[in-house]
């Protein structure tokens, strides 16, 4: 009969033995296999979390080392209601800081045509199926299709529903006597009013250019700046003011005196550095984590690594060394900012050198707001020269992407590792169940022939 199970037949617990060999054998090597894969995988993490730093600072330097961005104008109007303006404006960077007296003389608008009258709008008034055509300033132009029969009402809603509409609005003006229909364009500027001609529809003579009545000419916009008559077609008017753009509301009075004041975006400059502050310290503050030595504890998982000392030397390096060709501005310092004992920047806390650190900030915001621009955006600004550099290890394919790889080498090195070792311990417990098999099966026969001895010389 055959044997189910190691040790039936010599009645020795031989599966427990191999279980304990096989686990000792296992022990052994598995656990290194195990901190090597938990180590690259520490790793990797790692990695993650210095790229998701750098990258927060990389976008808080995208502004701060773009010129235009630095360079940015604000426009505020004073002597005017916010909730019903005048006039609306907004400045890019290629305005000069000043201020301007604005007046709307006249707000642009579109024409309104009234037809002739018809004896009711309900009624029908097409002869023969065909369509409007209407036009106003050029290549604005649309036809709507009119069926016989149709009445003042429907065609009113056919003009409405077009959706090739380029901004006609058809209105039914009911006297109780007669009726009308009123167009009124958005179309606006000099001579661009209102057109309407038939097409092979009878009928409607009276909705055409020869029989409208034009209650309104289509006009364009009037301002004057500083008593300068500035004309536009729309209400918008671009670069009336270099690098401005201003949109007229409503018609100033005779006592209106509102006052256009465009300056650099302070406000805006100073989020900007408060983001690259905040980003900087928040990478210094990550590296510090994964580089941290704790003594008979977990230490970072980046302690003692190469690339990681050379991005702290060198973002240390450029924050601390005065910017070549910048002149008597050409450090943070003159800017109010100033690195700790961590080596994390900040607005210097010391009432020194012109004020504190924050109002040495606003006085180069208004006293040498060009040498600011240079130290932060110039060809070889702080900006400039840390975006470059953490734009190496962010990218793309650079650096850190570069160290992952390796990590991910080693954990799928790991990986296969592990599984030549599950087919190894496959094999070697096979082959000690087959060697304790043979011993089983040994055993059970000097067993059986030691019984079978005893009772012989028992019997005789």
């Amino acid at each position: 009969m055959a044997m189910t199970s190691l040790g039936v037949g010599s009645g020795i617990d031989l599966d427990g033995m191999v279980r304990q060999l096989v686990q000792i054998e296992r022990q052994s090597k598995e656990s290194r296999l195990v901190e090597r894969s938990k180590a690259a995988d520490s790793n990797i993490s790692a990695v993650g979390k210095l790229k998701s730093s750098m990258t927060e600072l990389v976008n808080s330097l995208d502004s701060l080392s773009r010129e235009r961005d630095l360079t940015a104008r604000t426009a505020t109007i004073k002597g005017q209601d916010e909730d019903n303006p005048f006039f609306t404006a907004n400045a890019n960077q290629r305005a000069a800081t000043s201020n301007y007296n604005i007046q709307i003389n006249q707000v642009a608008s579109g024409s309104r045509m009234q037809s002739a009258s018809f004896a009711n709008s309900t009624d029908p008034q097409a002869t023969g199926a065909g369509s409007l055509t209407f036009s106003a300033g050029g290549d604005n132009t649309f036809d709507v299709d009119v069926e016989d029969g149709a009445s003042l009402s429907d065609i009113a809603n056919a003009i409405n529903r077009s959706d090739n509409n380029f901004g006609v609005t058809a209105s039914v003006i009911n006297t109780g006597t007669e009726s009308f229909l009123v167009f009124d364009s958005t179309v606006t500027g000099d001579g661009n009013d209102l057109s309407v001609t038939a097409n092979g529809v009878g009928g409607l003579d009276g909705l055409t250019d020869a029989n409208l009545t034009e209650r309104k000419a289509a006009q364009g916009a009037i301002m004057t700046v500083d008593g300068i008559e500035v004309r536009s077609d729309s209400n918008t008017f671009d670069n009336a003011i270099e690098g401005v753009s201003i949109t007229a509301e409503r018609e100033t009075g005779v006592d209106d005196a509102p006052k256009l004041t465009v300056e650099v975006d302070e406000e805006s400059i100073r989020e900007m550095v408060d983001d690259f502050v905040s980003a900087y310290n928040g990478l210094v503050d990550e590296i510090a984590k994964l580089t941290e030595y704790v003594p008979e504890g977990k230490s970072g998982p980046l302690i003692g690594d190469s690339m990681v000392r050379s991005i702290r030397s060198r973002m240390a390096s450029i924050i601390s060394t005065p910017i070549e060709g910048g002149g008597d501005f050409n450090s943070l310092y003159q800017m109010g900012i100033v690195t700790d004992n961590d080596g994390k920047i900040e607005f210097d806390p010391r009432n020194i050198g012109g004020g504190t650190g924050t109002q040495r900030f606003d006085q180069a915001l208004s006293q040498n707001f060009d040498g600011m621009v240079e130290l932060l955006s110039g060809e070889n600004g702080i900006a400039t020269q840390l975006r470059e550099v953490t734009r190496e290890y962010t990218q793309s394919q650079g650096l850190l992407d570069g160290r992952t790889n390796v990590y991910e080498s080693q954990k799928k090195m790991v990986d296969n590792e592990r599984e030549q070792f599950e087919r190894y311990m496959e094999q070697y417990e096979s082959n000690l169940r087959q060697r304790f098999g043979s011993l089983d099966q040994n055993i059970a026969r000097m067993s059986s022939s030691l019984n079978f001895l005893t009772q012989w010389g028992g019997g005789g």
